[in-house]
């Protein structure tokens, strides 16, 4: 694969060279420049993608694969970027107030899917679904004209969603944290029963 990489690098390189000094004839050091800028661009765009260690090893354990991991958890970052951004459209305080904290919470659970991967498993319906509802819902609200008919109807159901979610995402953070504590004691126990078993305690 690397080497492929290279071999696609100076092929580019090779025909940027050829066509801008026989085809152009920009001059020896013109053309040579611009090939090995072009030589160094795909070097770059055809390197290898680089992937967090942790997550080869989670994905292992939950049968997903390394990039869709990492995949994973750069869609959520944008889902967390694109719900704030309805901050700026919406102009209701209460509805604000809801977004931050619905976010904050969020941008916890994916703090903990970086560092626990394997959490990802268990919290699968959390980034496929409730994430994209709420978004969902904003995206509704936000195109509703001040005034219109409803509006003030839809702001009720808003802000209880907005509660209702940061509600469910706070219990999801909970069960991640009341996961990583439960592996924690499991490891302690398997620790202490291997001390007592060598007269160490």
């Amino acid at each position: 694969m690397k080497t492929l990489r290279w071999f696609i690098s100076a092929a580019i390189s090779s025909g940027i060279f050829s066509v801008l000094f026989v085809v152009v004839d920009a001059g020896t050091l013109i053309s040579a420049l611009l090939g090995g800028a072009a030589f160094a661009g795909g070097a770059l765009l055809f390197a290898p993608e680089k992937i967090d260690p942790s997550f080869a090893a989670a994905a292992k354990d939950i049968g997903i694969d390394p990039k869709q991991i990492k995949g994973i958890i750069s869609g959520g970052k944008k889902k967390i970027k694109l719900m704030k951004g309805f901050i700026d459209k919406i102009d209701d305080a209460e509805i604000n107030t809801g977004i931050v904290k619905v976010a904050g919470t969020a941008e916890n659970i994916f703090r903990n899917f970086q560092k626990d991967p394997k959490d990802i498993k268990a919290a699968r319906q959390f980034i496929t679904y409730y994430m994209d509802a709420v978004i969902n819902v904003l995206q509704q609200y936000s195109a509703i004209p001040e005034g219109a008919a409803g509006r003030k109807d839809f702001r009720k159901k808003v802000i209880e969603l907005l509660n209702t979610a940061n509600t469910s995402f706070e219990k999801q953070l909970a069960r991640l944290y009341e996961d990583d504590y439960l592996n924690l004691a499991s490891e302690m126990s398997v620790l202490e029963k291997t001390l007592k078993s060598e007269g160490m305690m």
